[in-house]
């Protein structure tokens, strides 16, 4: 009789053990998935639409695949870094998403122009004159001209549009007159929003 109860007395506990532990991993989940007024804020919300609110710039060296603000005035290492400083929610509602698929804008187009003219194999580009086919951009250690870039992300938006993506722009030729001024990339998306990205300065030996 006194060994049925002992064993009766560990089952109770037992079960009492489990279903404290039961409550508190309950407890845990709705603490850690609600705000401060107790409401559910983080939650799956699939596919979401994203947009990139700022970008910014670094002036440096692009050498061996590789990206570093050792700044150069040689034109086969000066390069410059764009990339994403923030991005956000399209909708509000999607602001409390704990885990979601982002579907981010494509881009429409890339204008590159200075504020000054400049010369690349006797032909002088004038100032606010688009320069889109002196550069190449180097993305994940691939290349690409302006347009293809483009193409390539419009099929692969998640290529450039998170926190620290990169882009490194640089020019193809050696220019005829060196070049030390201020230059302008303007990035404009399929949601009609434009970022304007001003290089104070940009210089490069002939």
């Amino acid at each position: 009789m006194k060994e049925n109860f002992i064993v009766r007395n560990s089952m109770k506990i037992g079960l009492v053990q489990y279903l404290l532990l039961g409550i508190l991993s309950c407890l845990f989940v709705f603490t850690s998935c609600n705000d401060d007024d107790g409401l559910v804020t983080h939650r799956n919300c699939g596919e979401v639409e994203t947009e990139i609110t700022d970008m910014d710039y670094q002036v440096g060296s692009y050498i061996s695949s590789s990206f570093s603000d050792a700044h150069s005035i040689n034109f086969e290492e000066a390069a410059i870094s764009i990339f994403i400083e923030d991005w956000t929610f399209t909708s509000d509602e999607d602001r409390d998403c704990y885990t979601f698929t982002p579907l981010p804008q494509s881009i429409e187009e890339i204008k590159i122009k200075s504020s000054s003219s400049v010369t690349f194999e006797g032909v002088e580009y004038n100032p606010e004159e688009e320069l889109n086919g002196l550069f190449i951009i180097h993305d994940n250690e691939q290349d690409y001209s302006v347009m293809e870039f483009i193409s390539i992300q419009n099929n692969e938006p998640l290529i450039f549009h998170d926190e620290d993506d990169e882009l490194v722009f640089q020019l193809l030729t050696k220019p005829d007159v060196a070049i030390d001024q201020p230059l302008n990339i303007e990035f404009s998306f399929n949601d009609s929003k434009v970022l304007q990205i001003e290089i104070s300065n940009f210089e490069v030996m002939n």
